[in-house]
């Protein structure tokens, strides 16, 4: 059974549909599917220049409705959750056990990493920016990182897809595919990462130099307790900050950054540039254009 888009494509050539009704079978197909199978789909059409005319023209559905509210905000790391399942260790902690300067940064009064804002969604849920939020969430849980929230009547999954679908719009002016990620090391999430296991590991990563910054932050004097403290707050997060129910694999994601028109633009994914896929979800509404 062909892919219900090489059929639209089909008939695209043929001219026996108009965009509208493409667009419709498209919208009916797509309605329900798994991110995944959003995803994917998205890469196709991405890949042949007449599919790109969907995104260009209108790859709107229900989420062309909605209405999104949109703020920057202060959130503290650990009331935030992923909505990916997997979350690299060494991404997670290997710089922050022995960079002072990111220590720093992990407990300023509004963290920022890499120069870039978390993504987030109703005051909860990642949506882009994990391993910069995981890192200050196991080295000091309570700091205030500084977030993008989008609020909206639609679940995390549905707020996934908008974004991607954001980013696929401006991809298409690129000539390009989505952007996504490379899956590498070992998940926080897996239960092969214990007390004993992670112990091991702060142990091994850990300078001297950074036990003592630790120390001046948390009022923890005794270097053994500042490694039971990194250990305690990462199990905490494993189980307090668990992924979304069926959560996608990293390599899936939005990468935010990269979704921009103006390749000069580093910050690429604040919503106050126009050129960012996420200017296209901070008016108020969707463009019908960007979303499944």
């Amino acid at each position: 059974m062909k892919h219900l888009l090489e059929y639209i494509l089909e008939q695209q050539t043929k001219g026996t549909h108009s965009n509208s009704e493409r667009l419709e079978e498209l919208r009916n197909w797509l309605k329900n599917k798994k991110y995944e199978d959003y995803v994917n789909t998205l890469n196709k059409m991405l890949e042949d220049p007449k599919a790109k005319t969907l995104l260009e023209e209108g790859f709107g559905s229900e989420l062309g409705d909605v209405e999104f509210k949109y703020s920057a905000k202060l959130i503290p790391a650990n009331e935030l959750r992923p909505t990916q399942s997997e979350i690299d260790v060494d991404k997670s902690l290997k710089r922050g056990l022995s960079l002072t300067d990111n220590i720093d940064k992990d407990f300023s009064q509004e963290i920022i990493i890499a120069n870039m804002p978390l993504v987030t969604f109703n005051g909860k849920w990642i949506i882009d920016g994990h391993h910069r939020w995981s890192e200050p969430a196991i080295l000091n849980p309570e700091g205030k990182m500084l977030c993008f929230d989008y609020k909206a009547d639609i679940t995390p999954e549905e707020m996934l897809k908008a974004v991607q679908g954001a980013i696929a719009t401006v991809m298409a002016k690129k000539d390009q595919k989505l952007p996504l990620s490379k899956v590498e090391g070992t998940n926080l999430y897996d239960k092969e990462w214990t007390r004993e296991k992670l112990e091991k590991y702060v142990r091994e990563h850990i300078t001297n130099a950074v036990i003592q910054k630790l120390a001046t932050y948390t009022d923890i004097k005794d270097p053994e307790k500042i490694i039971e403290y990194i250990v305690d707050n990462a199990l905490d997060l494993q189980k307090s900050n668990r992924p979304l129910s069926d959560a996608p694999e990293r390599g899936l994601m939005p990468q935010t950054n990269k979704g921009c028109e103006d390749p000069k633009n580093k910050q690429t994914a604040y919503p106050s540039h126009k050129g960012s896929a996420l200017n296209k979800l901070a008016t108020g509404k969707v463009d019908k254009k960007t979303i499944e």
